[in-house]
């Protein structure tokens, strides 16, 4: 009562605001970028692009309106030029305030009752340190510093897994559509883990089988507005069924196998990701018996999943099945993984045994802030939690100290990084605004620009250009801001996964790109295909058009 006193409990109002502010904590750690990254997909929807005149035969932009999401469905000349980049950042913070709602929702399943531990769990999730960057073994989306429709699914995907841990199968199904209706792909890993929660249920008697198919029929019907117009987006696609004219897998090695190929993976990715997955599995077994099935149920779904994106590119070279990005799902298994451990840390720090709260929950906390690898040692501090090795009596709080200090030292660091970084990324984000500005106001609607690229796949076959112009950050908004063509850029080849028609002119040109070492080589290429300018830093080689900072427009005179 008289810790009560000091503490009052949160309510549920107070815990929403704990995961608001958690999502604006792990913004300021990882940095914001707007318009950067995949957001070069992004930016010609929210404007339209594809629809102006002088873009109607570029391949690159008009395959844009297949662009199978539902949600950028729904952005589809939401802003301009002026307030395009203003879009990412609110849905940034909506995107992990999501993810915090579903994190909120699995704490019942993981035993976290407390409104303390509640809270307690949210800010260990938001610091943890593993979820910062992709995932290893497939390069899926956790805490990144843009804003894209994957990391928005996550956030749903975690309502639809506590939905089924809870029993509510009828709006578990509703959310999977949701999922759905974002990302088709990250709905197809989370079907299998509801189904095997929903046999178990079953196999349980925790719900009849007719009541639960009447749940899952109601929820299926209330699904079909955001089901439908996501499957009609995807049949509008002409190329649809469409068998590519080249070795698909050979695209995928060469633009973004991580995705895909196993074989791509770096070893010691495979072996992190076995090790978060084992942390997870020992984690678990710190819950009852029946939280801890239906928990080892959903690791074992994900994990059947990547095991099958494993196997599938040895026994199929169909878009359609490999598009489905199975190694991606490591994304959720990590996410898993992290909240189950988060939640064995909170139920620590409420134990009556004051080892538990001032030795084993502050130490495995370190462990999950501190570094990217320590949270592998989650076990081994579980098991020498479980032989006793310290008294129950012990009461030093120096370990909480230290372990809170290490913590906050640890996260500041990571947000000084960010800001620089954040800082850098503006600066040359500006002056491709300045050039595109340019651009948009000194050069013809159908003028061709050639920009700087770069292959960021050292494992594929096409040229690597390490020598060549670098690469300026913030190029990803010049198309859009310009208002005017590119010829070429390397990130645009993923165009090719849902329209493989543009595979020939996307390898062929990105290819030459790569192999131009020089200023007057670009100038020279310019001219024979009839490019106008060329964008490269700015050098005494040619007089530019424009030019300042880093970067000049020259004319090519194509």
């Amino acid at each position: 009562m008289e810790r009560a006193h000091r503490h009052p409990p949160l309510t549920i109002a107070k815990l929403v605001a704990v995961a608001f502010l958690c999502a604006w904590l792990t913004i300021a750690i990882t940095g914001h970028e707007s318009g950067a990254g995949n957001n070069l997909f992004h930016l010609p929807i929210l404007t339209g692009l594809y629809d102006r005149p002088n873009f109607a035969g570029d391949p690159f932009i008009q395959s844009i309106r297949f662009y199978a999401s539902g949600f950028w469905m729904l952005l589809r000349h939401v802003a301009d030029r002026g307030t395009m980049l203003a879009v990412f950042l609110p849905l940034q913070v909506a995107s992990r305030f999501l993810f915090f709602v579903g994190v909120l929702a699995m704490a019942r399943p993981l035993h976290v009752t407390g409104v303390r531990e509640t809270a307690a769990l949210l800010v260990l999730v938001a610091l943890a340190h593993v979820l910062r960057g992709t995932a290893p073994a497939g390069d899926g989306g956790l805490f990144v510093p843009i804003f894209t429709h994957s990391e928005l699914a996550n956030g749903t995907t975690l309502i639809a897994l506590a939905l089924a841990l809870r029993g509510r199968f009828g709006a578990a199904v509703f959310a999977w559509s949701v999922t759905f209706f974002i990302n088709i792909f990250m709905a197809v890993w989370l079907a299998p883990a509801l189904a095997a929660l929903a046999l178990l249920a079953v196999a349980r008697r925790d719900v009849a089988l007719p009541a639960l198919l009447l749940r899952v029929a109601l929820g299926g019907v209330a699904s079909l507005p955001l089901i439908v117009p996501v499957l009609m987006n995807v049949l509008g696609n002409p190329e649809l069924g469409h068998p590519p004219d080249f070795d698909y897998p050979t695209f995928l090695r060469d633009y973004w196998p991580t995705h895909f190929l196993v074989d791509q993976l770096a070893k010691r990715d495979l072996v992190v990701l076995a090790g978060l997955v084992a942390t997870g599995w020992v984690a678990s077994m710190t819950l009852a018996a029946r939280g801890r099935a239906a928990v080892q149920l959903v690791l074992l779904s994900y994990a059947s999943v990547w095991l099958a994106g494993a196997v599938v590119p040895w026994l199929t070279r169909s878009p359609t099945i490999l598009n489905l990005h199975l190694l991606r799902s490591s994304a959720i298994l990590v996410i898993v993984a992290v909240i189950v451990v988060a939640a064995a840390i909170a139920r620590l720090s409420a134990s009556p045994a004051k080892v538990d709260r001032r030795l084993w929950a502050p130490l495995l906390a370190l462990l999950l802030v501190v570094g990217p690898y320590l949270v592998l040692l989650v076990p081994v501090v579980l098991f020498l939690r479980q032989l006793r090795v310290v008294p129950a009596t012990f009461a030093a709080r120096g370990v909480t100290a230290v372990a809170l200090a290490a913590m906050a030292v640890s996260v500041g660091w990571a947000i000084s990084v960010s800001v620089a970084e954040d800082a850098r990324f503006r600066a040359g984000q500006r002056e491709w605004l300045a050039l595109a500005d340019w651009a948009r106001t000194h050069s013809a609607p159908g003028a061709l620009f050639l920009l700087p690229t770069k292959n960021i796949n050292f494992a594929g076959s096409l040229p690597h250009d390490d020598n060549g112009p670098g690469f300026v950050p913030g190029s990803d908004v010049f198309e859009t801001a310009a208002e005017r063509r590119v010829w070429v850029g390397f990130k645009e080849g993923a165009a090719v996964m849902w329209t493989p028609g543009y595979y020939d002119e996307w390898h062929r040109r990105v290819a030459d790109v790569l192999r131009l070492r020089t200023l007057p080589e670009r100038l020279d290429y310019a001219r024979r295909n009839g490019v106008g300018y060329v964008v490269d830093h700015c050098t005494g080689a040619a007089r530019p058009v424009h030019g300042g900072g880093d970067l000049c427009v020259y004319a090519a005179g194509g």
